[in-house]
C-alpha cells in the first residue's frame, strides 16, 4: 500500500471503529505494523484531528444543548 494509498484510506473513515480498522489495513499491508512515516503522515501532519472532527456527528443536539454518547452529562448551556 502506497502512501498515497494509506492517507486516502485513512481520510475516509467516518468513525473510530473504521479508523481502527482502517488501521489494520495499513498494518497488515506493511507486515504487522506502522510504515515509518505514518507518525509524521497522519498523526503529526494533524490528519488523524483533521478526521476526527467529522465524527462530531455522533453528538445529539437536546433541549439546551449537546448529548454526547457514553457520557452520563452534557452542557446545557443558559
Amino acid at each position: 500500500m502506497e502512501k498515497q494509498d494509506v492517507i486516502d484510506l485513512m481520510t475516509s473513515s467516518k468513525s473510530k471503529e473504521e479508523w481502527n480498522e482502517n488501521c489494520d489495513k495499513v498494518k497488515a499491508a506493511h507486515n504487522g505494523g506502522y510504515p515509518e512515516w505514518w507518525y509524521f503522515e497522519i498523526i503529526e501532519s494533524g490528519l488523524h484531528s483533521r478526521v476526527r472532527m467529522g465524527w462530531v456527528g455522533n453528538l445529539e443536539k437536546v433541549s439546551g444543548g449537546l448529548k454526547i454518547p457514553g457520557f452520563k452529562t452534557y452542557y446545557g448551556g443558559s
